[in-house]
C-alpha cells in the first residue's frame, strides 16, 4: 500500500511551488521532474541533486551549491543563478 493518496501526493506538489526553501540541505535529492517554478532557494545546498528535467523557471538559487547537479534538461529561465556555485553540473 501506498504511503501517500494521489491527491495527497498533488497537494504536496503545489506547495513546493514558490515555496520558501532559503538554505535547505537538499544534497543528492531525487527532485527529477520537480516543479519548483518561482521558489526561494536561496544559500540551499543541492549537492550531486538529481534535478533533470525539473522546472526551476523563476526560481531563486542565488548562492545555492549546485556542485555535481544533474541539470540535464532543466528549466532555468528567468532564475537567479548569482554567486551559485555550479561545478561539475551535468
Amino acid at each position: 500500500m501506498a504511503d501517500f493518496t494521489r491527491e495527497e501526493v498533488i497537494d504536496i506538489a503545489h506547495k513546493l511551488v514558490g515555496a520558501d526553501l532559503r538554505g535547505i540541505d537538499l544534497s543528492g535529492a531525487d527532485l527529477w521532474a520537480a516543479n519548483l517554478n518561482m521558489t526561494d532557494l536561496n544559500g540551499a545546498n543541492l549537492r550531486g541533486a538529481k534535478l533533470g528535467e525539473a522546472n526551476l523557471g523563476g526560481a531563486n538559487l542565488n548562492s545555492a551549491n549546485l556542485s555535481g547537479a544533474d541539470l540535464r534538461g532543466v528549466n532555468l529561465f528567468g532564475a537567479d543563478l548569482g554567486n551559485a556555485n555550479l561545478d561539475r553540473t551535468d
